[in-house]
């Protein structure tokens, strides 16, 4: 959560120098960056969840 507050001056300081067209495009690329960082760390999560589950099933057959 340490991003959100240089973010956010980074888009004061960019406000000031190009005007509130570049700013809202500005923020719609953060919102999308943290969208896809956001995605791919479950999409991850999911996968490795995912094959230790598969692992956990085949122990236990092979058990039975």
């Amino acid at each position: 959560m340490s991003i959100a507050p240089s973010s956010q001056v980074l888009v004061g300081s960019i406000d000031l120098l190009t005007g509130p067209q570049t700013e809202i495009s500005l923020i719609c690329t953060l919102i999308l960056t943290d969208t896809l960082c956001l995605l791919s760390s479950m999409f991850f999560s999911f996968m490795f969840l995912q094959k230790n589950v598969y692992r956990s099933i085949s122990l236990y057959t092979s058990n039975i």
